[in-house]
């Protein structure tokens, strides 16, 4: 029996000059502010606490860009729900120091 897809959100945020936000991950990875859904969550609360938790943003979400069934890569299958979000306060900085090194746009 196969397992289960871990669910996961995040979102796109560009700035007004149409750059992407980015976060460096603490391994050196680049990536969109997100993770994983948890159990008392939908995938649009997982999204917005996530760019808080990691970029100390609060976004609203304005619709979803796409949903992708991530597979293979050492993990667990990840459906993921993208969303594209503005910033309605605060200025991106790094948040979770555990996860998150640095911010940048692109």
């Amino acid at each position: 029996m196969s397992q289960p897809h871990r669910q996961c959100a995040a979102v796109i945020i560009q700035n007004e000059k149409g750059d992407i936000l980015f976060l460096e991950q603490q391994n050196g990875v680049y990536g969109i502010p997100g993770g994983i859904v948890e159990p008392h969550e939908t995938p649009p609360m997982a999204a917005i606490r996530e760019a808080f938790e990691e970029a100390s943003i609060e976004v609203e979400l304005e619709y979803i860009i796409g949903t992708y069934l991530l597979k293979s890569g050492g993990w667990p299958d990840i459906f993921a729900t993208v969303y594209n979000a503005r910033i309605i306060n605060g200025e991106p900085k790094a948040g979770d120091a555990n996860e998150v090194k640095s911010i940048l746009w692109r």
